[in-house]
């Protein structure tokens, strides 16, 4: 809060003159009220930044309604907030702030990249039948301010965003690029300073979450069990020991009992990933992403594969039942 006051007293000292309301962008109602201040006390509303937003993260896997309605809300309803609200304004632009996101393949963004996916659709819509004078700017990453720099993203993925931010845009550049935008007449702008067609086509040729998340396994420094709700049980076969161990190993714990659960022991999608490529690697199961959402402690865990053993065993038996039927369809034919 006080940066955000530290940024109104800095825009007020170039001679600006800041109204600040908080309010959320998809409640009709409360933007109704902000609308009716700013015109009681400006005049006039000429334009509108709409950059609200809240980052997405995590796998598609694990994703709730809720989370990704939350996603949704800032950007889709908020959006159509806006356009409702002061759609009878002579408005000069709508500048909606959306993201590369929104065209590249980001793991970990569906719920976010298809919230700017919407912002690209409405603002190309609106051009289209000469409603709103709408722009969606498809941001790159900004270096020092903005979502890029702060949300908490996973320790997996820290080195992965500092690379990241390094290619970004500093603030002169993002101002400099939005004032140029707000003097065109497009609908959709991507702002960045890569090669973004080369971009785009890096982004879909890279390799699986999967396999870079068995790169990137490294050694942890081992630290105690943490104190759980369930009391240690160790191992009680071959199979729960190799998935206890390659969990120990990926999470840096001494010891994981059968009943203990992978997220209590600080798991998260990302380093799921890697427990899954690994037990893929070293026991040749038949595992996915969503295995260990499925089955969260060693036991459970060792059930989800012998059931997938025995699932395949099965299979293959009814696939061999099912030849032999049908040979002995073809000779009773013949002897026919």
């Amino acid at each position: 809060m006080s940066r955000r006051i530290l940024k109104v007293k800095a825009l007020e000292e170039l001679g600006a003159e800041v109204m600040v309301e908080s309010a959320d962008s998809a409640d009709r109602a409360t933007m109704q009220a902000v609308k009716e201040r700013a015109l009681a006390r400006f005049g006039a509303i000429h334009g509108i930044l709409h950059a609200a937003g809240v980052p997405g993260m995590g796998l598609i896997q694990s994703k709730t309604r809720e989370v990704a309605e939350g996603v949704f809300a800032p950007k889709i309803r908020g959006t159509l907030v806006l356009a409702e609200v002061f759609g009878d304004l002579p408005l000069d632009f709508v500048a909606l702030f959306s993201s590369v996101t929104a065209l590249l393949s980001q793991p970990g963004q569906s719920d976010y990249a298809a919230a700017n996916g919407f912002l690209d659709a409405f603002a190309r819509a609106e051009r289209l039948r000469g409603g709103l004078p709408a722009v969606s700017i498809d941001w790159d990453a900004w270096q020092e301010v903005g979502m890029a720099v702060e949300t908490e993203v996973p320790a997996e993925l820290k080195a992965w965003r500092e690379e990241s931010l390094k290619k970004g845009l500093s603030p002169a550049q993002g101002v400099e690029a939005l004032e140029r935008v707000l003097r065109s007449s497009l609908a959709q702008v991507v702002v960045s300073k890569e090669d973004f067609q080369a971009q785009v086509a890096e982004s879909y040729a890279a390799k699986s979450l999967e396999e870079l998340a068995a790169e990137a396994v490294e050694a942890r420094e081992v630290h105690a069990r943490p104190v759980l709700g369930s009391a240690y049980v160790a191992p009680r076969n071959e199979l729960e020991e190799k998935i206890a161990g390659i969990w120990q190993e990926i999470l840096g714990i001494d010891r994981v009992g059968v009943h203990d659960n992978f997220f209590d022991l600080g798991g998260n999608s990302l380093v799921g990933l890697k427990v899954v490529a690994r037990i893929k690697s070293e026991l040749q199961a038949n595992v996915t992403s969503v295995s260990l959402f499925e089955g969260p402690t060693v036991s459970a865990f060792a059930k989800l594969l012998q059931r997938s053993e025995e699932g395949e065993a099965g299979e293959a038996f009814e696939d061999r039942r099912s030849r032999g039927a049908m040979r002995r369809e073809r000779l009773r034919q013949r002897r026919g």
